[in-house]
């Protein structure tokens, strides 16, 4: 648009964005505001919404969904990279049928988590989040020292095992 329009945020898209990046709060509203001041908005289409990406430190971590409701802008909700409504989450779901459900589970759906995983220092997990498109978030280990909440390592063998049995891993043995 060429004429500048209002740009109102739901709690529920800040709780999320809490939720997901869980960083120091003061920090991911800013980005927010420093991202709707920009001349160029980097987005993706999507049917009525628009994915607008959203980056820490140089690197992707998701998307702010966002709707023209009149002469205004309404961010609806905060999409960590590997959500389903993402198309990072949808190639991950292609990949390896991973569902909302099995994200949850395995605690790849939010930053400190992610990142408790060190996937990078996995070599298959680290090529199929690369294939997938969370590249980016290989990259942000980093912050785990700005989380809001303390989180443990976790092994990433963990993820090997719950998907020893999709096609991905089985096609890479041969």
């Amino acid at each position: 648009f060429d004429i500048p329009l209002d740009v109102y945020i739901q709690n529920h898209a800040l709780d999320r964005l809490q939720e997901r990046v869980d960083i120091t709060p003061g920090i991911m509203h800013s980005i927010v505001f420093f991202i709707f001041n920009e001349r160029e908005i980097a987005h993706i289409r999507d049917g009525n919404r628009s994915l607008v990406e959203y980056y820490v430190s140089d690197q992707k971590v998701g998307y702010l969904q966002v709707e023209l409701h009149g002469d205004k802008f309404l961010i609806h909700t905060f999409l960590f990279l590997t959500n389903n409504g993402t198309p990072e989450g949808k190639k991950l779901q292609k990949l390896v049928d991973l569902d909302k459900e099995d994200k949850e589970f395995l605690e790849i759906d939010k930053l400190s988590t992610f990142n408790s995983y060190h996937i990078g220092k996995n070599e298959k997990l680290t090529k199929l989040f690369v294939e997938a498109g969370c590249a980016s978030l290989l990259n942000l280990g980093h912050l785990q020292e700005f989380s809001a909440k303390e989180i443990k390592d976790k092994d990433p063998e963990s993820i090997m095992k719950y998907l020893s049995d999709s096609k991905y891993f089985r096609e890479e043995e041969y």
